[in-house]
């Protein structure tokens, strides 16, 4: 009997040589793409959304709901058509809320809607006439003219976001 003729039982008769190679070749690499797929499709997905708290703070008790709006670019500011919206009490003078969101850049913008309106109040010359913050602003200059530049990171270490409402009336 030839030494290149192996007597294995697959089901299908007996493999030559080269047929075991092949086998045991793409075997190897189902099992090399699988594991590679479960190790890194867990990792990938991991990192692709976290958990952060937005927390606002110097809200007015009772002095109307507190609108937060988030962007993930600056169109979207421009547009206002946000990525994110959440609609808040204003039963306290801090609030806080846990969301799940993308990796990547945003701009959080909010406001109170002092007069009860349902929409964002400002004068002729865009100075606000409700108490509004974005994310990265402390109060200096004026906010929209480059919104997008008070725009934050958002990753893996990042846990919470403060935004502070500033009055300027």
């Amino acid at each position: 009997m030839p030494e290149n003729i192996h007597f294995l039982f697959l089901g299908y008769g007996i493999l030559h040589d080269r047929e075991v190679c092949f086998l045991e070749v793409r075997v190897k690499k189902i099992i090399f793409i699988s594991v590679f797929f479960l190790f890194f499709s867990g990792a990938v997905f991991s990192q692709i959304v976290n958990n952060i708290t937005i927390e606002v703070s110097n809200i007015i008790v009772n002095g109307g709901k507190v609108y937060v709006y988030i962007y993930s670019n600056a169109e979207e500011f421009r547009n206002r058509s946000s990525s994110f919206a959440l609609e808040f009490n204003d039963t306290n003078e801090t609030l806080s809320q846990t969301i799940t969101i993308p990796n990547g850049e945003y701009l959080i913008w909010l406001y109170q809607d002092t007069n009860n309106n349902g929409k964002y109040d400002a004068d002729i010359f865009g100075t606000p006439k409700e108490p509004f913050g974005f994310s990265n602003y402390y109060g200096q200059g004026r906010p929209e003219s480059d919104a997008w530049e008070h725009r934050i990171q958002i990753n893996n270490s990042t846990r919470k976001v403060t935004v502070v409402l500033i009055n300027r009336r």
